[in-house]
């Protein structure tokens, strides 16, 4: 009863279930990769003021959460907490109702 399955197994298989897996996980944690077309950078250090301020508007007028802890991440990469906070604080408020 000699098997030769693991005696020499198909390394090209373990690569590609790797990469899959690999891929997989990255795809779970980060989500799908973004449209090319989007107007907003990846990083909120990328972001010009005026982008900033366009963002700051929609969230005003949509109420949206998501939004709204977006400007603030943008906030605090800046490095201005303050403002980082209140828009903190808007989300929350905007969640809790």
């Amino acid at each position: 009863m000699k098997s030769t399955v693991l005696i020499r197994p198909n390394l090209k298989i373990f690569l590609l279930a790797a990469i899959l897996i690999a891929a997989g996980h990255d795809l779970l944690l980060n989500g799908p990769l973004p449209a090319s077309g989007r107007s907003m950078p990846v990083s909120p250090s990328q972001m010009s003021e005026t982008e900033l301020g366009k963002l700051v508007e929609i969230a005003e007028a949509k109420m949206d959460p998501d939004l709204y802890l977006k400007v603030s991440y943008a906030f605090e990469k800046r490095g201005d907490t303050r403002k980082a906070l209140f828009y903190w604080r808007k989300a929350e408020k905007c969640d809790s109702n």
